[in-house]
């Protein structure tokens, strides 16, 4: 005769190891104990009974349909100490470790563009960009002198963080056509990211000097978007 499985039994799936997810955090609970929880909400208990185990296998079967519909979930039935769905956050350090790069990167590629061979509206972009982001740069500079960052977070090192070197090197080997293309391409990647860093640290960040910094420059970063956009359409 086999063995009959216990709760108390690891299972090959190591439901004991699931873990939920939360502003960057990680929370490691039993998965059990989270079903167990969800199970007595809006059930007010009049007397004590005896848990019964849930068998490992349905228990995977429970947690696959969390899986399934964590919006739905999250919305009606999660309890408070379940984390929402969705929800994201940026560090201060990363946040004031990235502008300044990202900054660099528009503007040395926007001097690039306007020595190449390229048409007259692309050009006129890269000066707007070479304005625009040398400002920001000094509004940053202002913003982490009012900061509570210590000198632990400030920005050191090289000017330009791996990948934007990498992207800048690139357009470096490049020009006419080419680099048009290439440089199109790079600032309609680097304002997808530059909205999502500035956007996340606005609503989230910690630090108040930099959180306002983010704000008063997300109005310029949307406005480069719709211009970019433009680009894409005269020259696709």
């Amino acid at each position: 005769m086999g063995v009959t499985p216990s709760w108390n039994t690891p299972h090959p799936t190591s439901l004991r190891e699931a873990t939920f997810s939360h502003r960057g955090r990680r929370e490691d609970a039993p998965i059990s104990a989270q079903l167990r929880r969800l199970s007595r909400v809006g059930t007010p208990r009049t007397h004590e009974t005896p848990e019964v185990p849930m068998r490992p296998h349905l228990a995977i079967a429970a947690l696959a349909l969390l899986a399934a519909t964590p919006a739905a979930f999250a919305q009606s039935t999660a309890p408070a100490d379940l984390p929402a769905v969705g929800e994201t956050k940026i560090e201060t350090e990363t946040f004031s470790k990235t502008v300044p790069s990202a900054n660099r990167f528009e503007i040395e590629s926007s001097k690039l563009a306007e020595q190449k061979n390229v048409a007259a509206d692309v050009k006129d972009f890269a000066s707007l960009m070479i304005k625009d982001h040398t400002k920001a740069a000094e509004d940053f500079k202002a913003a982490l002198q009012q900061s509570q960052t210590t000198a632990s977070v400030t920005p050191s090192g090289p000017a330009l963080l791996p990948k934007d070197q990498a992207m800048l090197d690139q357009l470096k080997t490049l020009d006419g056509d080419e680099f048009q293309a290439k440089y199109i391409v790079l600032q309609t990647e680097a304002h997808k990211q530059a909205l999502a860093l500035f956007s996340t640290y606005a609503r989230s960040g910690e630090d108040p000097a930099l959180k306002e910094f983010a704000k008063k420059t997300l109005p310029t970063l949307r406005m480069h978007e719709e211009r970019i956009k433009d680009l894409v359409a005269a020259h696709s």
